[in-house]
């Protein structure tokens, strides 16, 4: 019970800090960046991580045609990750995909534009909360 009030409480803080967004309505390749970070661990622990010290890029790009998670021309790393999975329903864009011993799950609400994802691998969980808007370019 102490380890379920102690999730609640986490995301009742965490929730709240994310930044505001733009509408994904109809966009098919987006720019979303972390905010919030949350890393579980199979003992029932929970805590705040800085995206960064995580390796967590402090942008990716999310194009939705070509199924592939990206970092920015500009990040110091060229890093891509395939989606297996895009669907739109109910104002929601739902990703879902897997890639070394990892699988990861999107959940991005197009009216705001914020954005919530899970990483999961053997035993450790890595929730992130983030905001996200339309990119332009290619």
């Amino acid at each position: 019970m102490k380890r379920l009030l102690s999730m609640i409480v986490l995301a009742l803080v965490a929730g709240p800090g994310v930044a505001a967004a733009d509408s994904l309505d109809g966009a098919d390749r987006l720019l979303c960046s972390p905010v919030d970070v949350v890393v579980c661990t199979g003992d029932g622990v929970c805590e705040a991580e800085v995206p960064a010290e995580l390796g967590i890029p402090p942008f990716v790009v999310v194009d939705l045609k070509k199924k592939v998670l990206s970092t920015t021309a500009a990040s110091s790393e060229s890093r891509s990750t395939p989606i297996e999975s895009v669907q739109r329903a109910d104002g929601m864009i739902v990703l879902h995909g897997q890639e070394m011993g990892r699988a990861f799950t999107w959940l991005m609400d197009e009216a705001s534009g914020r954005v919530s994802l899970a990483t999961v691998r053997d035993s450790v969980v890595i929730n992130v909360f983030g905001a996200c808007t339309p990119a332009s370019g290619r």
